[in-house]
C-alpha cells in the first residue's frame, strides 16, 4: 500500500473547510412583546407577584393560585375571577425552535380523544390559539388555551369559563397573560419540562409560622 505524505494545512485550507463563524454562531433571540422574557421586560410600575420563573401582575377583582405536584413543588400559577379562570405555566424549550405549533396538536388530539371539540384559530391576540369545549359530568365547557414561544422557554396559557368564549369577560385574563414576564435562568432542563417556580417569601413565611414545611427553595425571593 502506498502511503501519502500529509501535507501541513494552510490557513487558507483551514478556512475553505470551516464554515464561517457567522453560520456556527447562535442567533440573538427576537425580542419579546408579551409574556415578555426578563431581559425585554418593561418598567411599567406593574405589581407582580415575584414566583421565580415568572412574575404574574396583580390585578383587582382576581385571585391568584398557586397549583403544587405531589412533591409540593409549585408548577403553576392560576388566576380566578368571577367569569372564569386561567392557569399559567412556563416550560422548558430550544434557544431558537418554538414549541407551540406541536404542543397544540397534541392537546387538540387529547380532547378530541376525550369527545370534546378544537379547533386552530389563527387570529388570536397571541397568534394561533387554541379554542373548543371539554366534556364533562355538567356538560360541555368552553376553553381556550393561548402559547408564546420564547428564547428558552414556552408559556402556556388555560382559560376556562364564560371568560373562554367571551371576548369582554377573556380582555382581564389576557392582560395578565401578556405582562407576565418570564426568568428561564440558565439551569439545563430537558425539553418541555415545567420550569420550576417558588412561592413567595411571604407565603413561605407563613407557613414556616404555621408549622408547615414549604418546598426547599420557598423562601428564596
Amino acid at each position: 500500500m502506498a502511503l501519502r505524505r500529509r501535507h501541513k494545512p494552510t490557513d487558507q485550507s483551514k478556512i475553505d473547510a470551516t464554515p464561517p463563524w457567522e453560520t456556527r454562531r447562535h442567533d440573538e433571540p427576537e425580542p419579546t412583546a408579551g409574556p415578555y422574557d426578563v431581559r425585554d421586560a418593561p418598567d411599567d410600575g406593574l405589581v407582580r407577584v415575584d414566583l421565580g420563573a415568572l412574575r404574574v401582575p396583580v390585578r383587582a377583582g382576581m385571585e391568584m393560585r398557586l397549583d403544587m405536584n405531589e412533591a409540593q413543588q409549585v408548577i403553576a400559577v392560576t388566576l380566578v375571577n368571577k367569569d372564569g379562570q386561567m392557569q399559567i405555566g412556563v416550560f422548558a424549550a430550544p434557544r431558537n425552535e418554538g414549541i407551540w405549533e406541536d404542543i397544540r396538536k397534541e392537546i387538540r388530539d387529547s380532547i378530541v380523544s376525550q369527545r370534546g371539540l378544537a379547533r386552530d384559530r389563527a387570529d388570536g391576540p397571541f397568534g394561533t390559539e387554541l379554542v373548543g369545549t371539554l366534556k364533562g359530568d355538567g356538560g360541555n365547557s368552553p376553553v381556550r388555551f393561548l402559547g408564546v414561544d420564547g428564547p428558552r422557554w414556552f408559556v402556556r396559557g388555560m382559560l376556562l369559563g364564560s371568560a373562554a368564549a367571551e371576548a369582554a369577560k377573556a380582555r382581564p385574563f389576557e392582560d395578565a397573560f401578556r405582562n407576565t414576564v418570564v426568568v428561564r435562568g440558565s439551569e439545563p432542563l430537558p425539553v418541555r419540562d415545567p420550569v420550576p417556580l417558588q412561592l413567595p417569601r411571604e407565603a413561605a413565611e407563613q407557613l414556616e409560622a404555621l408549622g408547615e414545611t414549604p418546598p426547599d427553595d420557598a423562601a428564596s425571593p
